[in-house]
This record gives structure tokens, C-alpha cells and sequence, in this order.
């Protein structure tokens, strides 16, 4: 009965609200004069309407509104459409603010810009000799972004090493543009950035000329207001390759170390294709050839296909004083390889190495927390409480094999794991780290989780990142805090954005030595640990005088004397 009654009533209500503004609507047609209202007093009225603020106000307001929006449109000259449609609420073009022209800087950034992007060339010159025309000042980042074009953009390398495409390119003076761009850089009064540098070298490497792109990449270096790259050696290091100059390639080799960068794979890719290519007359020796590769050994891990094919051709090369067998082989799983006769070593991180990689994880974790006080926080509790030697993953731990409709965050798993490594390693401190959120809820409030964390908390064994913070961090430092003996107990790959972050040097060997894996086949008394390897996957001078190097799909190319 009641609700029958309110519907009623509702009905009635709505009922005076459309004659009351179909009302509005008439006043506002025989008030504005000439039988049209401005769009503005429509919009007005129609907001209103749909608001129910018309019901609220008098008639003569409504006429009022009107008759000043329709002088203010006459004026203008600008008149819309009729009253009688604005007013009953005919929708109207919505009335939309004039775009701003942009300045013609702003308009060449674009179109260059946009060229840039699609690799259509001659639309992004064509936009700069327009802009040179019209005496149009561009921004520094145009003359970079034509600099990176005119030096042969993403190809340039092909264009170093392949005749061919190179004499193609030539023809089409895009070359020559860089000496043009160059100078309405320089006249512009922008600053010449690294990228500029590099650029000119990569022109220069195409031009057959290492020695004046290694002088441009020295210029970079001895400008201290200019921040150093590897990448603007590299030109020169591509040029000297191709021509097979050992030479300029060591002497490149040697400014990268003088300006303190460190070079990678693809740079001592390079340098070996250069002694590869080289007619071995020159002062290179073949223990200088020795030394570089042992460098190669402490900066990289597992090699792409491309070094490893440089490589064999330098040990089947007329570089090495004496015949050199090179084969592709296998290592067993202690480490032996049949084809050398010999055993891998493991190569672990030296102590200078793992001070730098904990630094390196410390300053990252920090910038990343909310709150960066936090980690420092931990740091401290790690050197009161400490020292640990196996770091457990809790999380990872706790996930595994719960991926089942009942499955869920298992604390005996956890358990497990702790009592297995105080049985098999004795003499390690165990630490359990876990995010703080994982302590609370059902799961962790059951008699059994609390008694383990109540345990771990008690022996100082366990640690909980606070909330703002990325547990992942946490254990990693705890991992690599805890030195040559320590191991991290988890199964995570480690692979996501974070760990991408760590120095692939560091990071690749310790995970190879400092890694246990675990499984686990049924229940809890199932679990197994499967320790790390007893060798490294990297370059090795093994004891008889051969050389193992891996390669990225699993081989390794070996190298012996011949005899």
C-alpha cells in the first residue's frame, strides 16, 4: 500500500516538473525578442533543466538570461538555432575551445619526429631544409635525431661492413648532410651532447675512417661536461674490425679502460674480429691476445653465437704462434670435458666483486622502496644479528606446488626447509624472510605457523620486509651479504625488471654458485635440495692451456694445442 502510495505521489511530482519547464521554456521564447536565444542561455537552460535548479528559480530570471546572452550573440554575430529547439533540450553542436597553433618549432620537432619513427628519411630532411628556409630555430633534439639519420640511423654497422649497401647509401648524400646539420647546430647556439659525437663517429665508420671516430669518441672522454657511453667507442671499434686493424682496435681497447668504462661482449667481439681479420705482422702478442681474453672472462658468462664464431676463427687464424684445434664440445656434469682433458673450475665473485654487487643491490632496493630508510634498517639488523649463511625465499618456498583448487600459502613447506638446512648445514645460520603481509591473515594466525615464526623470531632467524617494500630485494642482499659460502634457497628464475637492474657480470656468476634449488615430490617429507654445480659457466683457461667457452645455447666451443 505504501509503496503504491509513493509511486503515485512520484508520478504527480514528475508530472509538475515538465509543465513547470515546459513554462521556462515558453517564457524564455516570448521574452528573447526575436524569436531566437543565444546558444549559450540554450545551454544554460538545459543544464538546468537536468538538474532541477529550474524549479527552484523565477520566470523572470530565465527572460533575463536570455535577453543578455542574445545581445551578447547578436553582437558576435554568431546566432544559433532556434529557441524553441535549444529550450525543449534538441541537442545541440557542443561548442568546443579553438586549438592552439602550435609555434613552427614545435611543428618541424614534429614532422621530424614522426620520420624519424615511420624511417622516412627524406620527409625528416625535407622538414629541415623547409625550416632552414624559413629561418625556423629547431631544438637540440632535432639536430640529434638528424645527426642519428644522416649517419645511417638503426643500419649502420650493416652499412660499415657490407660494400654493397654502403655504395648504395652513398649515393644518396645523406652523408654529406651531417656537415650541414652540424653547422646549423653549432649556429643555433645548442651544445654539442654525446649523442652527437657518436653520431659523427658512426659517419666516420662508414667513411672507412676508425682513427678520426676514435679521436670523436676521445673528445667525449676529455669533455668533462659531457657524460661518457661505451657506445661512442664502438664505431671506431666496428671500423678497425671491418678493415682488420689490430691495432687501432687495441689502442681503442685501451682508451676504454683509461676513461673507466667496461667493455662487454660486443665490444670484445669486435676487437677479436679485428685480430681475426689482421695480417698478424704487427707487435700484437699473442700473450696480449691471452690477457684480453681473460678480461673477457671476468665481465661476461655465456657468449652469443656471433663471439663465439669470431673466437674460432682467431684460434684457426695465422695470429697464435702454434696450431690450434678448435671443436665444439660438451662438459659432464662434474665438470669434465673429454675434448680438453680436463675439469672446469668453479669461479666465484672475489671479495672487491662482492662488496660492489651488495653496494650495487643496497642503492637499488633503496630508490625503490617507499620508505628507503627501511632497507638501511635491515642492513644493520643483517650485521647485529648475523652472520647467516642460507637465505630461504619464504614466499617461494611456501608457493610451491599449490597450484590446486585447495592449495594455498603453505607454512609447513617453510618448515621443512628450515629444519633440513640445520640438519645438513650445521654450521649456517638459516634466515627466513618473508613480506609482512604473509604474517597476517587465517593461514598465518593457524597454531603451526605461529609456532615456526614464533621459533625463527626467538633465534633471530627470521625477518619480515615491512610494508612499501619488495621482499626480493631483501633476500637477494641477505644472499650475497653472506659471502663465498652463503646460498639462497629458491626456486625463482629471476628474471622479471628488478634483477635486470643488477650488473649481468656479478649477478650471472654468483647465481650459478650460490643457488639451491629444492623440489618437492609429495607431502613435506619429500623435499630435496639440488646444490649448484661444481663449475661456472663462463670463460676458462683451464690448467693444461686450454680455453672453454660457452656459448648461449648450452655448448661450449673448446680450443687446445695442437699435439
Amino acid at each position: 500500500m505504501c509503496s503504491g502510495l509513493r509511486g503515485i505521489r512520484y508520478s504527480s511530482y514528475c508530472y509538475r516538473l515538465f509543465f513547470r519547464n515546459y513554462n521556462v521554456a515558453r517564457c524564455v521564447r516570448n521574452l528573447s525578442g526575436d524569436g531566437q536565444v543565444s546558444g549559450i542561455t540554450a545551454s544554460r537552460v538545459r543544464s538546468r533543466l537536468c538538474f532541477g535548479a529550474v524549479t527552484q528559480r523565477p520566470l523572470s530570471s530565465y527572460a533575463s538570461m536570455a535577453q543578455s546572452d542574445g545581445k551578447r550573440s547578436l553582437a558576435s554575430g554568431q546566432m544559433q538555432e532556434s529557441e524553441s529547439n535549444a529550450a525543449v533540450g534538441v541537442p545541440q553542436p557542443r561548442l568546443t575551445k579553438k586549438r592552439k597553433v602550435m609555434p613552427p618549432s614545435v611543428q618541424y620537432r614534429v614532422r621530424i619526429q614522426q620520420a624519424a619513427k615511420k624511417h622516412t628519411i627524406d620527409d625528416a630532411f625535407a622538414a629541415f631544409e623547409q625550416a632552414k628556409a624559413e629561418n625556423v630555430r629547431l631544438s637540440p633534439d632535432c639536430f640529434v635525431t638528424l645527426l642519428f639519420l644522416a649517419a645511417g640511423g638503426d643500419s649502420w654497422e650493416e652499412l660499415v661492413h657490407c660494400r654493397e649497401k654502403r655504395e648504395e647509401y652513398l649515393k644518396t648524400e645523406r652523408l654529406q648532410k651531417c656537415d650541414e646539420i652540424l653547422e646549423c647546430l653549432v649556429s643555433s647556439g645548442s651544445p654539442m651532447v654525446e649523442m652527437c659525437y657518436t653520431a659523427l663517429a658512426r659517419r666516420d665508420a662508414i667513411l672507412g675512417r676508425g682513427s678520426s671516430a676514435l679521436s670523436l669518441a676521445n673528445q667525449v672522454t676529455e669533455d668533462k661536461t659531457l657524460s661518457q657511453r661505451l657506445r661512442c667507442y664502438l664505431p671506431a671499434l666496428v671500423s678497425f674490425a671491418a678493415a682488420g686493424d689490430a691495432m687501432g682496435a687495441m689502442e681503442t681497447y685501451r682508451n676504454i679502460m683509461a676513461a673507466g668504462l667496461e667493455p662487454g661482449e660486443i665490444e670484445f667481439q669486435k676487437i677479436i674480429q679485428a685480430l681475426s681479420n689482421s695480417d698478424s705482422t704487427d707487435d700484437i702478442t699473442w700473450e696480449t691476445v691471452e690477457s684480453l681474453l681473460l678480461h673477457m672472462s671476468r665481465e661476461t658468462t655465456q657468449l652469443t653465437k656471433e663471439t663465439i664464431s669470431e673466437l674460432s676463427r682467431l684460434f684457426t687464424s695465422q695470429r697464435p704462434p702454434q696450431p690450434w684445434t678448435v671443436e665444439t664440445c660438451s662438459v659432464h656434469d662434474d665438470g669434465f670435458c673429454e675434448f680438453c682433458n680436463d675439469k672446469l673450475q668453479a669461479i666465484d665473485l672475489t671479495e672487491e666483486e662482492y662488496e660492489q654487487f651488495s653496494s650495487g643491490i643496497a642503492s637499488l632496493a633503496g630508490k625503490q622502496a617507499k620508505q628507503p630508510e627501511d632497507f638501511g634498517t635491515f642492513v644493520e639488523w643483517l650485521k647485529s644479528h648475523g652472520p647467516f649463511g642460507v637465505i630461504i625465499d619464504a614466499a617461494n618456498v611456501a608457493f610451491y606446488g599449490q597450484n590446486f583448487d585447495t592449495g594455498g600459502f603453505n607454512f609447513g613447506q617453510i618448515e621443512a626447509v628450515v629444519d633440513r638446512v640445520r640438519r645438513d648445514f650445521p654450521d649456517l645460520k638459516p634466515l627466513v624472510i618473508l613480506h609482512i603481509n604473509r604474517t597476517k591473515g587465517h593461514l598465518a594466525n593457524s597454531q603451526k605457523a605461529k609456532a615456526l615464526l614464533a621459533d625463527l623470531t626467538e633465534k633471530k632467524s627470521f625477518y619480515a620486509a615491512p610494508h612499501g617494500s619488495n621482499d626480493d630485494w631483501y633476500w637477494m642482499y641477505a644472499a650475497v651479504a653472506a659471502g663465498q659460502r652463503g646460498l639462497l634457497v629458491s626456486n625463482d628464475e629471476m628474471r622479471d625488471h628488478l634483477f635486470n637492474l643488477l650488473s649481468p657480470k656479478y649477478f650471472d656468476k654468483w647465481k650459478q654458485r650460490h643457488q639451491m634449488r629444492y623440489t618437492f615430490a609429495g607431502d613435506v617429507t619429500t623435499l630435496e635440495f639440488q646444490s649448484p654445480p661444481p663449475y661456472t659457466r663462463c670463460t676458462q683457461h683451464l690448467s693444461n692451456g686450454c680455453w672453454m667457452f660457452p656459448a648461449d645455447d648450452g655448448t661450449w666451443l673448446g680450443a687446445k694445442i695442437n699435439g
